[in-house]
């Protein structure tokens, strides 16, 4: 048991990436996401000159019976302005294997949201996520994150 908090430690420093400036995920209560919980980050946007990647990352549980999760997302810039999206996050191929990193029971997938983006302004902007499933809750939804990294172009 040792051995595997060292490797996790070690992984986990080699692991990080210079270019990523916001990552964080939201636990789900009882791994039942309701249409009502609306799960928001709060980051800032340093350079507004260059373009960046976000990324929905989502754990949930095998157990989760739908081949996708469909999202609704809410980006409030530091002016005010809101912007909504729908994206879908496709969790299963089509033969019901699970696109993402498994362990144990618990799936993580890291779904592109917005790839070569640019921020208008500089200052603090809010991510508000929501289900945009029918039914009101959707069990096995154990977590809710989003990550945002530079896309710094190599030369």
């Amino acid at each position: 048991m040792k051995y595997f908090f060292i490797f996790i430690f070690i992984f986990s420093i080699f692991s990080c990436n210079k270019n990523r400036i916001f990552e964080q995920h939201n636990s789900i209560a009882n791994s039942v996401w309701n249409v009502k919980n609306v799960i928001q980050f709060d980051f800032s946007i340093e350079n507004n000159q260059i373009p960046y990647n976000i990324f929905v990352n989502i754990r949930h549980g095998e157990m989760y019976k739908n081949s996708n999760l469909w999202l609704f997302i809410t980006t409030i810039s530091p002016s005010g302005k809101q912007k909504i999206d729908t994206l879908e996050c496709v969790l299963y191929d089509d033969l019901g294997n699970t696109k993402g990193e498994i362990l144990g029971d618990i799936c993580d997938i890291s779904v592109p949201f917005k790839l070569n983006v640019g921020f208008k302004e500089t200052g603090n902007y809010v991510v508000a996520i929501q289900h945009a499933m029918r039914p009101e809750n959707i069990p096995f939804i154990a977590e809710i994150g989003l990550t945002i990294e530079k896309n710094e172009v190599k030369k």
